[in-house]
């Protein structure tokens, strides 16, 4: 199994005025390539943000963020996608990737 079958996991839970930030990895092939890092808010840190939370759940596409395979909406795939086309460097703060869905605490001191 390559690393990139293995799945995302987040290493850590956020605490404080701290979020997670995405960075879309220059590639010259059409995969997403990503990487999150955690940040202080207590920066000055200019990120774009994006809310993906919405859409159809069931039909998923696969990014590599961090090296692991992460599963996001078609909708937020192509909208990394464009992103990615217009070689945008700017952080991203994208709610379905930076908040860890799969715990509630940390979802609810992010919303």
């Amino acid at each position: 199994m390559s690393a990139s079958d293995r799945e995302f996991e987040y290493v850590s839970r956020l605490h404080g005025r701290q979020i997670r930030l995405l960075t879309i990895l220059p590639s010259k092939t059409s995969d997403i390539c990503c990487s999150v890092a955690v940040q202080s808010l207590d920066k000055q840190i200019p990120y774009i943000a994006l809310s993906y939370v919405w859409g159809d759940s069931t039909s998923q596409r696969r990014i590599t963020c961090d090296g692991r395979a992460l599963e996001v909406t078609e909708n937020l795939y192509h909208a990394i996608q464009h992103l990615k086309q217009k070689q945008i460097t700017e952080p991203l703060w994208i709610d379905a990737i930076c908040i860890n869905q799969r715990d509630n605490r940390e979802k609810i001191c992010q919303v």
